[in-house]
């Protein structure tokens, strides 16, 4: 008897030291509802949020991935002043709505730099490029817009209009699921 409260206690806390708890997202989204019933994979996911306000946030699931997000950018982008300890902020960091040229700045202090959301412009086409960078890192990736209920539809259509004009026409659209009506 002895023996088997050991193996309780020892799996108790192998499982409370094991587990990883759900983040807090960096924005807070209301959702709007929906009868389809899709379900989105756990893992593999490149997110696009848009709050209220119409700011756009760009997240993808995986740190590995964000890793080599990262050096994407880093090697695109050699004009953006990244600093050795960004790699790693970028990494744990699970959204982010800045213009890269001032991703380090929110790399140095995520705490306190506000957030103002990814720019659609299409002269820079940011988006679209951080989108082909998601991709590359990790082909097997889903792409979901995550769309607040009082978000300007104009902003989500801009978001879909550039996912479009780099040929990505499978997407989905996260809503709240509620029942079907009966006919």
């Amino acid at each position: 008897m002895t023996a088997m409260c050991d193996v309780a206690f020892l799996l108790l806390t192998f499982f409370m030291l094991t587990t990883k708890f759900k983040p807090d997202e960096a924005i807070k989204v209301e959702i709007p509802a929906s009868v389809a019933e899709t379900k989105l994979p756990d893992k593999d996911i490149l997110m696009l949020q848009v709050d209220k306000e119409g700011r756009v946030f760009y997240g993808i699931d995986n740190q590995g991935v964000r890793q080599t997000l990262f050096n994407k950018i880093k090697e695109r982008h050699p004009e953006i002043a990244f600093q050795p300890q960004n790699e790693r902020a970028f990494m744990l960091m699970d959204a982010f709505g800045v213009p890269l040229e001032e991703l380090p700045n929110l790399l140095n202090d995520p705490k306190n730099y506000p957030q103002k959301g990814l720019s659609l412009d299409t002269t820079k086409n940011e988006l679209g490029e951080l989108l082909l960078f998601g991709r590359q890192s990790n082909p097997a990736v889903r792409i979901a817009i995550k769309a607040d209920g009082n978000a300007d539809y104009d902003k989500v259509k801009e978001v879909m209009n550039i996912l479009q004009k780099r040929n990505i026409n499978k997407f989905n659209l996260i809503t709240s699921t509620r029942q079907k009506p009966k006919p």
